[in-house]
């Protein structure tokens, strides 16, 4: 009975210590939350910032490789016109330049699409935790200076920011550059072609079997060319939303 009552009297008497320690472990919990809070979202903020320097940082890269795109489509272009207007050259060789062009055409489209997509990814995804702090430059720019007019044109153009680029400029651009050299190449080579024909006289040229099947394989190749012309074209489309 003794160790009894002395083991209730400890617990009866300690009590209110255990009811303290219990307190004072709520309260630490209470303290470390915001803590924690807050340390998540200086995470979460620092997360969002190497994320958007890092897409800002490949959006540079993209736009600079689109730009050398252009301009090796240029150079290749004016290298293939000058060799192949040369009297010993083949005049095959211009019909190549529209299957190089129609790839590089897609290497640039590609590049573009990405670029969009990072920047809807930013407008959307990163720019709305600006909060009091934004709009971000992708949100402004979109609202700002739209690309594109989809409805109610006659009311958005009275309010139309001056600076705001002209619908569909970086297409006519871009188709400017791979549409003109494919079908000049074309044109060039079907010029060389008519030309000799018209020197050396049809029966020139259907005196063999070997005539006729290159006769055929180089009008093969014109169709194809014409076909690749019409894709490349509609490949560069620079979409945006």
């Amino acid at each position: 009975m003794d160790e009894k009552t002395d083991l209730v009297i400890k617990l009866d008497g300690g009590g209110t210590d255990l009811s303290e320690i219990g307190l004072s472990e709520e309260a630490d919990v209470v303290e470390k939350e915001p803590i924690e809070v807050l340390e998540a979202r200086s995470i979460g903020a620092l997360l969002l910032i190497e994320q958007y320097t890092s897409l800002r940082s490949e959006i540079e890269k993209r736009i600079e490789i689109r730009q050398q795109i252009l301009a090796l489509t240029l150079l290749v272009a004016g290298t293939f016109l000058t060799v192949g207007v040369q009297p010993g050259v083949p005049e095959v060789v211009l019909l190549f330049y529209p299957l190089i062009a129609m790839f590089l055409g897609a290497i640039w489209e590609h590049n573009d699409l990405r670029i969009g997509q990072i920047n809807f990814y930013i407008r959307t995804e990163i720019e709305k935790h600006l909060g009091a702090l934004g709009p971000g430059w992708e949100t402004f720019r979109s609202k700002t200076f739209p690309s594109r007019h989809r409805s109610h044109r006659s009311r958005q153009s009275a309010q139309r920011h001056p600076l705001t680029p002209r619908p569909g400029l970086i297409v006519f651009a871009t188709r400017g550059m791979f549409f003109p050299t494919q079908a000049m190449a074309i044109i060039v080579a079907a010029v060389r072609y008519i030309s000799e024909f018209f020197q050396q006289g049809f029966a020139v040229h259907i005196a063999g079997p070997k005539q006729v099947v290159t006769g055929i394989a180089v009008v093969i190749l014109f169709l194809v060319d014409i076909g690749i012309l019409i894709y490349t074209f509609s490949i560069v489309q620079h979409k945006r939303t």
